[in-house]
C-alpha cells in the first residue's frame, strides 16, 4: 500500500495535480524520496493519533488500518477484473479472449470474494464493523470530488487519469528522469529538472 501510494503521489506531483515537490527524485538513490517521506510521515502521525486517542494501543491500530486497507485493495481488484472484461468486450473486440478477459477475471474475482467475506462476516465487533461503511464513504467523497473537478476543470481530470494509468510505472519513469539528468551532466548541459531536484 505504501509503494502504490508513493507512486501515485509521485505521478500526481509530476503532472502538477499535487505540489511538484512530491515528484522530486533522490540524486543518488533514484527514488521519489519526498513522496515516500510524506506518505511514511502521514502514516506514522495517523498511527500515533489513533493509538493514543481511539484504540489505546499500536497493535490494534495497525490491525485496524491493515484490515481496512486490505478490504479496500481487494475491492479495487474486483473493479479491475470487471473493467478488463468490459474494456476488451466493448472496445477491443478483436483482441477479446474468453479465457484471458472473461474466465480468468471471473475466477480471480471469486477468489478475492473469499477473504472479503471473511473480513465482514460474521459481523465483527465495533469499530471493525465500520470497514464497509468507511470504504463506501471514501468512494462517495472521491466521486463527488471527481464530479466537481470534471465540471470546473476537465483538463485536470485528464491529467489525473494519466497519473493513475502510469502510476504503476513510476520507478522506471523516475529512473529515466535521473538518467536524463546524468546524460546532460556528461554532455555539460543544464541539470535542473522538475523531477530530479
Amino acid at each position: 500500500m505504501h509503494n502504490a501510494t508513493v507512486r501515485l503521489l509521485y505521478a500526481l506531483g509530476r503532472d502538477g495535480v499535487l505540489p511538484r515537490a512530491l515528484a522530486r527524485v533522490h540524486p543518488t538513490r533514484r527514488s521519489p524520496y519526498v513522496a515516500a517521506s510524506f506518505q511514511a510521515g502521514f502514516s506514522v502521525l495517523l498511527g500515533i493519533i489513533f493509538s493514543a486517542f481511539v484504540f489505546g494501543d499500536p497493535a490494534t491500530t495497525y490491525g485496524y488500518f491493515g484490515g481496512l486497507g486490505t478490504l479496500a485493495v481487494l475491492l479495487v481488484y474486483i473493479f479491475i477484473n470487471v473493467s478488463v472484461f468490459l474494456y476488451f468486450s466493448r472496445k477491443e473486440r478483436g483482441s477479446f479472449s474468453p479465457l484471458r478477459h472473461a474466465l480468468i477475471p471471473l475466477v480471480a474475482t471469486a477468489a478475492v470474494c473469499l477473504p472479503i467475506y471473511g473480513l465482514i462476516y460474521p459481523v465483527p465487533d465495533p469499530p471493525f464493523n465500520l470497514w464497509p461503511y468507511l470504504i463506501a464513504l471514501w468512494a462517495v467523497i472521491g466521486l463527488v470530488f471527481l464530479f466537481v473537478v470534471s465540471r470546473r476543470r476537465p483538463d485536470l481530470v485528464e491529467t489525473m487519469g494519466r497519473a493513475f494509468t502510469e502510476a504503476g510505472d513510476e520507478p522506471d519513469a523516475a529512473q529515466e528522469d535521473v538518467l536524463r539528468v546524468e546524460d546532460r551532466r556528461a554532455a555539460g548541459g543544464s541539470t535542473t529538472t522538475g523531477t530530479a531536484e
